[in-house]
């Protein structure tokens, strides 16, 4: 059951949507939370990117509860071309309450939505997409830094005891540091060891959890990981 906060915050976050971009057409594809360190910041920018490689700035104005909340994105399905945008998985949130003159920590950004980019409508909510988490405070008015496209897969996947990642080749930076999140963002293990090459998973639940790659040139990279009994 969430909180009645959530659930009050939600809603109005929805309407908010709705008065904005709504059409026939419109509908809900993605919930996402995001938690914060500031106490109540009164705006949230989220960051969204086209097929073409565009992006789109959107601000929220909202009363945050509890340092956390609960965004609701709004897209027009596949039957009409004049609102081509998706939801991006990595969220810019470098902008909380600007001007206030305070840095602001994301602590966690969960997306729990898998979206089917064929088409813009809404998907199911089966596995956790990306989580994001920054190493440091953000500082406002920083130049954005968007999570790079991925250079790794993990081998094998699913796994069991271990696990290694592939596709790192002299030209690419090396790896700085691992991190393992749980379905609610939640970080289960965390391998803050340079050079190392294979990742244990032993004592870890069977689940589907999500790997961060952190690298020397500061991109991080997202990736699925199954760990099967």
């Amino acid at each position: 059951m969430k909180p009645i906060a959530n659930i009050y915050l939600r809603s109005f976050l929805l309407t908010l949507f709705a008065c904005s971009f709504y059409t026939s057409a419109g509908q809900l594809i993605d919930s996402s939370h995001v938690s914060i360190r500031q106490d109540q910041p009164d705006e949230v920018y989220v960051k969204f990117r086209a097929l073409s490689g565009s992006r789109k700035l959107i601000r929220i104005e909202s009363s945050l509860q509890n340092n956390t909340a609960v965004l609701n994105y709004i897209f027009k399905d596949c039957s009409s071309a004049a609102f081509e945008w998706y939801f991006d998985t990595i969220v810019d949130l470098d902008q909380l309450n600007p001007g206030s003159g305070y840095n602001v920590l994301v602590t966690s950004y969960l997306d729990t939505n898998t979206v089917d980019m064929n088409c813009f409508m809404r998907a199911t909510y089966e596995y956790v997409d990306s989580v994001y988490y920054p190493a440091s405070a953000i500082f406002i008015g920083q130049p954005e830094k968007l999570v790079a496209q991925n250079l790794f897969t993990v081998y094998p996947n699913p796994v069991r005891s271990y696990f290694k990642l592939e596709g790192i080749s002299p030209n690419t930076p090396k790896v700085k540091d691992v991190f393992l999140y749980g379905s609610r963002g939640e970080l289960i293990r965390s391998w803050l060891v340079p050079g190392k090459t294979v990742y244990e998973t032993e004592g870890i639940a069977p689940g589907i959890y999500t790997v961060r790659v952190q690298l020397y040139d500061d991109s991080s990279h997202i990736l699925r990981l199954m760990i099967s009994e």
